[in-house]
């Protein structure tokens, strides 16, 4: 079972805490992405993913398509916002800010059954490739490639 599950299990009281908050935040990793759709569902609202840039209170710019395009969007008026955010879009703050932070203190269960054992590098052959010829796209037929 994924650690966001668990901790979405213990979480019933985020509704009554992030209600008193205008926004829920949490960073673009494989956690937060897990989490915060969570969040977002507990409190019944959307989510604004991979935030790269705050254009004010409710408005953000985000990537679309495969991060080809910035799209802006606004989140409305009235509702918590629920988002994560692209850590590497923003530069480190350093020690001395004075943003509160508010604590939230849950009990839930981490999985014994995943462990890290180590890591190790290997060199990787590929045996019988290196005589390969370079390959070539496309079907012939009658001594002519399909694809023009």
């Amino acid at each position: 079972m994924p650690v966001a599950r668990k901790i979405d299990s213990a979480t019933t009281g985020w509704p009554s805490i992030s209600a008193k908050r205008r926004s829920s935040l949490g960073p673009s990793t494989t956690f937060g992405k897990d989490l915060m759709p969570r969040v977002a569902a507990l409190l019944g609202v959307n989510q604004v993913s991979d935030i790269m840039s705050v254009e004010g209170e409710r408005t953000f710019k985000r990537p679309i398509y495969a991060g080809s395009a910035i799209v802006t969007v606004e989140a409305p008026e009235g509702v918590t916002v629920v988002g994560t955010i692209r850590t590497a879009s923003y530069r480190a703050i350093g020690s001395g800010n004075s943003a509160p932070v508010a604590a939230l203190a849950m009990s839930a269960e981490v999985p014994e059954h995943t462990r890290y054992v180590g890591s190790e590098t290997g060199l990787l052959t590929l045996s019988g490739h290196g005589s390969a010829g370079p390959a070539v796209g496309g079907t012939c037929r009658r001594g002519r490639s399909s694809a023009r």
